[in-house]
This record gives C-alpha cells, sequence and structure tokens, in this order.
C-alpha cells in the first residue's frame, strides 16, 4: 500500500501536478493516469485503415482513429503511410495532417486518396497526436 502512494506520489510530482495536501485517492488516481495518457499519447491513438486503387491509379486509403484514452483529448492528428515493396523494402511514405480534435473515446474517420510509388504490395500506418491541455 505504501509502495503504491509513494508510486503516485512520484507520479504526479513528475508530470507537474503539485495539488494541496488535501487531495483524496480518487484524484490522485486520476491524475496518474493522466499522466500515463500524455506521457505515451501512440499507445492511446489507434489507427485501422484498408486501401484499394481506384480507376487512374491512386491508392485510396479509408479507415479509423480512435481515442482509447479516459480523459486526455488529442488534436492536429499526423497519419504517415509506409509503402513496401514485394521484398518487404520501404519504398515511400506519405504523412497526411488532419486538424481534427479527438476527445476520449471519440473516433475520427478519413478517406485519403494519393499516389504511392509504383511498386508497392503492401503498406503500414502510424498515427501521431498533439496532446490538447
Amino acid at each position: 500500500m505504501r509502495a503504491a502512494l509513494l508510486f503516485m506520489v512520484v507520479l504526479l510530482a513528475a508530470c507537474n501536478r503539485v495539488g494541496e495536501d488535501t487531495i483524496d485517492a480518487a484524484e490522485m488516481a486520476k491524475s496518474a493516469v493522466i499522466c500515463r495518457e500524455q506521457s505515451t499519447a501512440s499507445r492511446y491513438l489507434l489507427i485501422n485503415s484498408t486501401w484499394k486503387e481506384n480507376m487512374i491509379g491512386r491508392k485510396v486509403f479509408s479507415g479509423s482513429v480512435l481515442n482509447k484514452a479516459r480523459f486526455t483529448t488529442f488534436d492536429e492528428l499526423l497519419l504517415t503511410f509506409h509503402f513496401f515493396d514485394s521484398l518487404n523494402v520501404k519504398v515511400g511514405e506519405r504523412s497526411f495532417f488532419a486538424k481534427e480534435t479527438l476527445a476520449p473515446q471519440k473516433v475520427y474517420k478519413f478517406k485519403i486518396k494519393t499516389f504511392a510509388p509504383v511498386p508497392t504490395k503492401s503498406y503500414t500506418y502510424s498515427v501521431k497526436g498533439r496532446v490538447l491541455k
């Protein structure tokens, strides 16, 4: 019990969330969760995407980004698609900026059309977001 309480106090101090002496356990726990969400933002933004090629050769990516954080809101999402050839060698990447505010437990849906490098056979994706304070 003491170790857990000490951990929460150290965690709160690391996040510059120094409070009053009368903070109750629920507020400390909430502050610890907020601190964890803000310090490891990439763990709380989940992206899911599929792709197809349209008639003029452009890749069309459709998908969504889920904010699975409980308290933290993210904005200015950066979606990055990494393209690979048949030998799994990276042949390029494209990044797209979404001026979107993503509240906790909310979903942002996207549809992006772009030209991918010619030898593209597969892709991966990543998402980053700025913590809104």
